[in-house]
């Protein structure tokens, strides 16, 4: 089977419901061609980012910057807040926090005016969606209302 040619997770709010952030198997390299992964606000669980470390071969070519990446519940594994914490992953990478207080995390996926992900990105804007402006894409017009 041929690796994917081009995949891109950008400007999200993903807190999954499993075991991983993302997670990459495959039997040779490269898994992905042009993999970008940026400015995301990503809940972990167990595992976190799984995938080949510290060898280029497996996504070359990839991207993967200013994403945070947030502990959100002990799954029963024993690590609690360790969980996939540096040194574990790579700083370059992500920002791992330990809970969603710390990340500035609100209940509904929002972040919290002090949030340490506000102004964040690579653009300058706020890590995660930018919930204002994809409602305001869902909201019809005044005139069709």
């Amino acid at each position: 089977m041929a690796a994917g040619e081009d995949l891109l997770i950008d400007h999200n709010t993903a807190i999954p419901g499993g075991y991983s952030a993302y997670y990459i198997d495959v039997a040779r390299p490269p898994a992905m061609v042009r993999f970008r992964l940026t400015n995301n606000l990503i809940g972990f669980e167990s595992f976190g980012v799984s995938s080949p470390k510290g060898d280029p071969k497996w996504l070359p070519a990839a991207t993967i910057a200013r994403n945070a990446l947030v502990s959100l519940a002990d799954t029963g594994d024993g690590q609690g807040s360790a969980r996939n914490r540096p040194p574990d992953i790579d700083r370059m990478l992500y920002t791992s926090y330990p809970n969603a207080a710390a990340a500035g995390l609100n209940p509904d996926g929002t972040l919290a005016p002090k949030s340490p992900n506000r102004r964040a990105r690579t653009d300058g804007k706020d890590i995660g969606v930018d919930f204002d402006e994809l409602l305001s894409a869902y909201t019809p017009p005044s005139s069709l209302k």
